[in-house]
């Protein structure tokens, strides 16, 4: 049920940063940050050979997504259109996370 929470806290600050759009990438910098922090505690193991590629892309991708924020925050128009990109695809990633949660029960093997 903590997954449930996290996921809908998230997807409800995502709403509540398109009300309030000079959040969002402030909220994108702090997502991707989170997500980066968690897969870097797990480095050595996406590193072991054979290394995991869909993690390093992530990790990648979360990069942009931080870098991005930042260059929006200091007026760069493209880098405002590239952290909107960022902030839909976290967005729905925390959509998913909401319908797996809410939606996927796994009480028993059989």
């Amino acid at each position: 049920m903590i997954f449930a929470g996290v996921a809908g806290l998230a997807l409800g600050l995502h709403l509540a940063a398109l009300g309030w759009r000079r959040a969002m990438p402030g909220l994108n910098a702090t997502c991707a940050a989170l997500i980066l922090g968690h897969l870097a505690s797990r480095l050595p193991h996406i590193l072991a050979p054979p290394a995991d590629a869909l993690l390093l892309g992530v990790m990648g991708f979360e990069a942009m997504v931080i870098l991005a924020a930042f260059l929006a925050l200091r007026g760069l128009a493209w880098a405002r259109r590239l952290s909107w990109l960022g902030f839909g695809l976290h967005a729905l990633a925390s959509l998913a996370g909401l319908v797996v949660a809410l939606g996927f029960r796994l009480d028993r093997l059989f």
